[in-house]
């Protein structure tokens, strides 16, 4: 793999063109003030990732937003998705009572009800998204009464699982609740550069197909069909406790849900499993908001299981798809 040519890229001209590593830690500025896509633009990967199975390409507008698309030596067609960077507005003070299951999480950290938080990252309430579309969406504990005031003015009944608040076994409430919740003015991207306030990528191309290997995802574990591959929440995303929920379109895997997750702390290939709650992943919510993909969605979340109460100041957080049912 040595050029790439773009036909097309959203957003406003002119646009900065960096190519980057699978992984993210490494971008490499190819291309300033271009202007003239369509019809098209070439360029050649810097010599530093000629030998990479496969590259980020990453692009950044006039306005700001950033574009991401994953390119492997035998698919150079991208699809670049839009980032979307929304504001934060505080309030209530309500209690969070999370409900403990047994789990042991594998390294064995210590879980305890101490809290150590880390003020100087920032910011700590975190919506991640990854291509499919799959969003992450990390409810941290220092925000529990902005997630419940944003409840409480859109008339929602759900007011966030740090307020130790439980989604509705009701169809309609459900989807109202969802609704509202994925709304949440507060849900922020986090950026690997620093001058780009927006998401970290780890885009998920091709799922049938790994970058070196057919049956690997990007992480070196074994693809399991019809659910999601390897996820990676880096150190310090956020810098308190909090509990993950992640929202999978229920297109991209042919109607099937996931039944059991794994959690591997510091250690992409050492999971344990989990199944989330079952009144929550048997049901789906449509999106009709304006902020993300509008599809219908599958919801796993972590909650109420207190040792998923996850500490990411303190580890690397991975989630990965272990077992489906249609």
């Amino acid at each position: 793999m040595s050029q790439i040519t773009l036909n097309t890229i959203q957003g406003i001209p002119p646009y900065t063109i960096f190519v980057c590593e699978s992984t993210m830690n490494n971008c490499i500025m190819v291309l300033s003030g271009v202007t003239n896509v369509p019809p098209s633009v070439t360029f050649t990967i810097p010599s530093g990732l000629t030998s990479s199975p496969s590259v980020i390409i990453k692009i950044v507008d006039d306005s700001g937003c950033v574009f991401y698309s994953s390119y492997s030596c035998i698919t150079p067609t991208p699809t670049p998705t839009p980032s979307i960077t929304p504001s934060i507005t505080p309030s209530i003070t309500p209690t969070i009572t999370p409900t403990p299951t047994n789990y042991t999480p594998n390294p064995t950290p210590t879980v305890t009800s101490t809290i150590t938080p880390t003020p100087s990252i920032t910011p700590t309430n975190i919506l991640l998204y990854y291509q499919g579309p799959i969003y992450v969406l990390i409810e941290s504990e220092n925000i529990s009464d902005e997630v419940g005031q944003w409840a409480v003015d859109n008339s929602s009944t759900f007011y966030g699982f740090t307020n130790g608040s439980s989604l509705s076994d009701d169809q309609n409430e459900f989807e109202q609740q969802m609704n509202t919740y994925m709304n949440f003015s507060g849900w922020t991207k986090i950026s690997n550069q620093t001058q780009y306030p927006v998401a970290s990528f780890y885009t998920f191309f091709d799922q049938g197909l790994g970058y070196t290997n057919p049956l690997l995802d990007s992480f070196g574990n074994k693809k399991v069909d019809n659910t999601f591959q390897t996820i990676s929440i880096p150190l310090s995303t956020v810098s308190y406790k909090a509990w993950y929920t992640i929202l999978v379109d229920s297109t991209i895997y042919n109607g099937y849900k996931t039944t059991e997750i794994g959690v591997g702390l510091d250690i992409p290939n050492q999971f344990n499993v989990f199944s989330p709650d079952q009144v929550v992943t048997s049901k789906t919510f449509t999106y009709t908001g304006e902020n993300y993909t509008k599809s219908t969605y599958y919801v796993y979340t972590t909650y109420p299981n207190e040792v998923l109460y996850l500490d990411n100041s303190k580890y690397t957080i991975y989630f990965k798809g272990i077992s489906t049912e249609q």
